[in-house]
């Protein structure tokens, strides 16, 4: 039997409150033991020439438990979807029992994700959710010639 985000949070919260010093490893070692379902998120973050408040895009494959296909970009929206701060992407397929929130951060250099309670960006690396890249997480950095760039990121979460 798989608990929901909600219950699961619920349950996390109770247990590490009720102990006199809670560590994050408490959280480590209670998510190892309580069943809950997980889903993947491939993502490409896209940076263009436009200006900075409307220059952030995401192409992305997200597949919910057992593998099941939630969403998947399609390949004639180019540069890709919308993630900037001023309009973030909301996505909601089937399946998915609450909203994905996506936004492209400037200020911190990362991709932020809400998925019920549950927030994460693009530098979480344990937890509930978590990422890592898998290009290099640094932009073109060459002179004052603007070209898109890329990178992408795996990304898993409870689900």
């Amino acid at each position: 039997m798989h608990l929901s985000l909600t219950a699961l949070f619920l349950f996390l919260s109770a247990a590490v409150s009720a102990s006199p010093t809670p560590l994050s490893s408490d959280l480590e070692d209670i998510a190892k033991r309580v069943p809950y379902n997980t889903c993947k998120l491939d993502i490409t973050e896209i940076r263009t020439c436009e200006p900075q408040d409307r220059n952030l895009y995401t192409r992305f494959r997200l597949e919910g438990p057992n593998q099941v296909l939630w969403h998947e970009t399609p390949q004639l929206s180019a540069p890709g979807l919308s993630i900037n701060p001023s309009q973030p992407l909301e996505l909601k397929e089937a399946g998915m029992e609450y909203i994905l929130k996506i936004t492209g951060r400037h200020d911190k250099d990362d991709v932020e994700f809400r998925y019920g309670l549950l927030t994460w960006t693009t530098d979480s690396t344990s937890g509930f959710a978590k990422c890592r890249g898998v290009t290099a997480d640094d932009w073109n950095k060459g002179g004052s010639h603007c070209r898109t760039d890329s990178r992408q990121f795996q990304c898993e979460f409870a689900c």
